[in-house]
């Protein structure tokens, strides 16, 4: 859509016009009359305004700027002076130099109303109407959340008879477009603008020093009785906000809730009882959860508990009987809060991810959470159920939800309508972060996006300062009871490695035991490929935000696995986290490469005791004196998650500082051999690599049957495994290098002599027959005997025999 040129023009145009208006009057207050006497001061110097995009405003043009008003308002028991007039932001903020109204304290000059103007022009189109949105809340303190002032507000604006969007967004005026005449007028614009100011003035001077509520125009309400109000206010709902999940992993909520009411279909269970079941079949054992899974099946009606017995309900048989997806939507829907909000939300693209998710629902639900965990309730809920689904770039909707969409139709448009409100306000950055914090029209506007937390909660995910991942909340699943990652679902990450049969099965079925995984092998047998492959399908599963590559040498210590202090630029100590930390800071596995090049005895320290389930403190503080702990509890500094999982490859022909692995090591580890592909296989990768398409001309039939002949079990794999990564890099040598036979002497040299340094005398001297069964007829002289000379400096001096 075009931007229009004049748009703050427009704008400085109804600002005028509502100021000019300003005349003395008198309304109510919450009960409390208000007498409203202005006082016109001299018009400023015409600012020089640059706006980008916009037509430049000049004093002879534009007329002159438009002068404050003075607005004392008296009371009872006292009075304040506002100060109304037109302004812009400053060129520290991102909308500079565009023309807003403001609503100040004369002596404080803090902030009560901020209107962008300008910003509502710039895609109006001729004809068309706009309304102008105040905002009736301070939503980003959390502090002031936390006194119940927020929904006190909130009752405060609903009951001052001013024209409501939304109970927390005021239709000050409409103005038309090209003309900027402002409706009903220009003199109500200014009294809903004053009204609208004295309504958050006490909120406002409380949240600013917690001073007295004496010389307020009211008083605002106790927490108790705000709370109560603000329910009178509130559309009556009886569903309950905080929503639990259950264990099995991410997708398998609905079966485990599926299999937890097979269970009481049988008979009624104890409550202790219930709780074993939880224990011996899903391994929960902590309180807080065993309790919020009874209340998930209490709160959807499907079981009553009575003397310490759990019982099906009806309710509860009638979704056992049929199973159906939609009928569980439909009961969560009815129970609990935001469920067909996040649906919505996904649906109509408001948003994939949970920080996009998290805003829209607090703002929607009038809710105020500590962390990301409720928002990730409810889309792992949705994911259970089939109605989204997961990729590497958020939830996407599928056919079953839209099927749910359709059989709640009316309440989802009306949520989208609010969304789209909600939108548009937001957008507006210079009037919803300004009024929301009361700052100065010239200080740069916080985002809207909400940031993950640096201070510790018990809810959330602690984090250490130097995270490197520091805006980007935790994954879905990150803090889920179990990891499940199924073979199916790694599957589709595996791009064209080919791994030995069952293997794949094996290292899914490890992990999603419990236990972090040492991939062994030979070189080039897509050990580090596979890891990748694992973290990335765990990342589309919303357990993790893929995985932290470490390599492993002979200096490890626990410096480079927990940390240590380091000396910083200013000569001051700081802790700086190691590889295990940073990774899980960043919500991330991680990747240890080459794993018997440390010892890990050494190396990993206090983390053996992270690694088998348990925590640990270090001697190290972070800054504030905060001691480094590490475990599963949310009280520890960098608390690990029961999804995390390290995952550590090891060559099994490696000369090069080898230490053996301890028994404790290998204790915490499922090791899998990843052997050679079949020879078939291993054909078929060459083939491919050869022939297939790519930036240089592909190799002939010819060169292709000399390789696979090279490089299977009857041929050089017979004497060292050597995996598939090191033929294909020799193809692609020679496919670039375009050289014949040369090619391949040449890469035979670089890529693969590496491998079979050590061989025996009878060993070496097989090989040497198959290299010449490869080159013979196609490569010069000249390579041949340069290949020759690399062989004699790693085999033995005899090799050669009787030649």
């Amino acid at each position: 859509m075009t931007v229009r040129k004049d748009a703050n023009r427009l704008a400085l145009r109804t600002a005028r016009s509502i100021v000019d208006a300003a005349a003395d009057l008198r309304f109510e207050v919450e009960g409390n009359a208000i007498d409203i006497q202005i006082e016109r001061l001299p018009p400023p110097p015409f600012p020089t305004l640059s706006a980008e995009g916009q037509e430049v405003l000049d004093a002879s043009t534009d007329g002159p700027w438009p002068g404050a008003v003075q607005v004392k308002c008296s009371w009872k028991e006292g009075s304040r002076t506002l100060l109304v007039q037109a302004d812009y932001s400053r060129p520290a903020n991102e909308h500079h130099h565009y023309v807003a109204i403001r609503v100040s304290l004369m002596e404080r000059t803090r902030d009560l109303v901020w209107l962008n103007l300008c910003s509502r022009f710039l895609e109006a189109e001729d004809g068309e109407e706009l309304a102008f949105v105040a905002s009736a809340t301070i939503y980003k303190r959390k502090e002031y959340v936390e006194k119940g002032d927020h929904a006190a507000l909130k009752a405060v604006v609903s009951r001052s008879g001013l024209p409501l969007l939304s109970r927390a967004r005021v239709e000050v005026f409409r103005s038309e477009v090209p003309t900027a005449e402002v409706r009903p007028s220009p003199a109500e614009a200014f009294r809903r603008l004053v009204h609208l100011a004295l309504l958050k003035l006490p909120f406002l001077m409380r949240m600013d020093d917690d001073a007295s509520e004496g010389n307020m125009p009211f008083r605002i309400p106790d927490s108790a009785a705000d709370d109560s109000e603000a329910a009178d206010e509130a559309p009556p709902t009886d569903k309950f906000a905080g929503l639990f999940p259950l264990p099995g992993g991410v997708r398998q909520y609905k079966a485990t809730l599926d299999e937890l009411l097979e269970w009481l279909a049988v008979q009624p269970r104890s409550v202790k009882e219930f709780e074993r079941n939880l224990l011996e079949r899903y391994e929960v054992s902590g309180e807080s959860a065993r309790v919020g899974y009874r209340r998930l099946l209490t709160n959807l009606r499907f079981a009553t508990e009575l003397g310490g017995k759990l019982d099906l309900t009806s309710r509860g048989e009638e979704y056992r009987a049929s199973g159906d997806a939609l009928l569980l939507f439909d009961r969560l829907h009815e129970a609990y809060q935001g469920m067909l909000a996040t649906l919505v939300i996904v649906e109509f693209g408001w948003g994939t991810r949970t920080d996009e998710v998290q805003w829209q629902l607090e703002r929607l639900l009038d809710v105020y959470w500590k962390s990301s965990n409720q928002t990730n309730f409810r889309r792992n809920w949705l994911l259970s159920l089939g109605l989204t689904d997961r990729t590497p770039n958020g939830d996407v909707i599928t056919a079953r939800g839209r099927e749910a969409l359709k059989r709640h139709s009316d309440e989802a448009a009306q949520l989208n309508a609010q969304l789209s409100d909600i939108h548009e306000e937001a957008a507006e950055k210079d009037l919803t972060d300004r009024e929301m914090v009361g700052m100065e029209p010239d200080a740069e506007a916080p985002s809207r996006r909400r940031k993950v937390r640096q201070e510790p909660l018990a809810e959330d995910v602690p984090q250490s300062a130097s995270s490197p991942k520091a805006d980007v909340v935790a994954p879905a699943g990150w803090l889920a009871d179990r990891l499940d990652l199924a073979t199916a679902l790694v599957q589709p990450h595996i791009g064209a490695l080919e791994l030995p049969p069952g293997v794949l099965d094996r290292v899914c079925a490890a992990l999603s035991s419990g236990k972090h995984l040492l991939l062994v092998g030979p070189p080039g047998t897509g050990k580090t490929e596979l890891a990748h492959a694992l973290a990335r399908a765990a990342s589309s599963e919303g357990y993790c935000h893929g995985i932290f590559e470490a390599t492993a040498s002979a200096d490890w210590t626990t410096y480079e696995t927990i940390g240590g202090y380091a000396l910083e630029r200013d000569q001051s100590l700081r802790f700086r986290p190691g590889a295990f930390l940073r990774a899980v800071e960043s919500w991330q596995w991680l990747l240890v490469d080459e794993l018997n090049r440390a010892d890990v005895d050494k190396a990993f320290g206090e983390l053996m005791t992270v690694l088998s389930g348990k925590g640990t403190d270090t001697p190290f503080e972070l800054e504030g004196g905060r001691r480094v702990s590490i475990g599963f509890d949310s009280d520890r500094s960098h608390r690990v998650s029961r999804t995390f999982r390290v995952i550590a490859t090891m060559n099994t022909w490696d000369k090069t500082s080898l230490f053996r692995l301890s028994y404790a090591v290998q204790r915490r580890f499922a090791i899998v051999h990843l052997g050679l592909p079949e020879d078939a296989a291993y054909a078929r990768l060459v083939s491919h690599a050869a022939l297939g398409p790519g930036p240089d001309s592909p190799l002939d039939e010819a060169a292709v049957r000399r390789l696979t002949r090279l490089f299977q079990r009857k041929g050089l794999l017979e004497h060292r495994d050597i995996g598939p990564a090191v033929a294909l890099d020799i193809v692609r040598y020679m496919r670039r290098r375009s050289a014949s036979g040369d090619a391949l002497a040449e890469a035979l040299g670089m890529f693969l002599l590496p491998q079979l340094e050590g061989l025996d005398v009878e060993r070496a001297r097989k090989v040497d027959v198959l290299f010449r069964e490869a080159l013979t007829g196609w490569t010069s002289d000249a390579a041949l005997m340069e290949l020759r000379e690399r062989c004699a400096d790693l085999w033995p001096p005899d090799y050669l025999g009787e030649d």
